[in-house]
């Protein structure tokens, strides 16, 4: 499935996740992945929170070789130590409402 860019909105990192949330919860890893994607491809940087959803959520659908991939993308953006992998929820910066 090709997923269409509307080039009038401007992308929120909040939309995005709610959207990685949704498909990471029914096991559509691989349409996750694209729009993770679309998502740089819009010049809407990942946060943490948004690399841990995708990790954790590749790596319990045990595609680990696709995670491994994710953890790469976020050692680009956050180095070597991706210790908020391991946080909980209380400890990672929450989203803001978008509205």
């Amino acid at each position: 499935m090709a997923l269409k860019m509307e080039s009038s909105l401007e992308p929120h990192v909040e939309g995005f996740y709610a959207l990685l949330e949704s498909l990471m919860k029914f096991n559509l890893t691989r349409l996750a992945l694209e729009v993770f994607y679309l998502m740089k491809l819009r010049g809407c940087d990942p946060d943490k929170l948004t690399f841990k959803l995708l990790i954790n959520g590749l790596e319990s659908n045990e595609e680990t070789n696709l995670s491994a991939f994710v953890r790469q993308e976020a050692e680009k953006y956050y180095g070597q130590s991706l210790d908020f992998l391991d946080e909980t929820e209380e400890e990672v910066p929450r989203l803001k409402p978008m509205y």
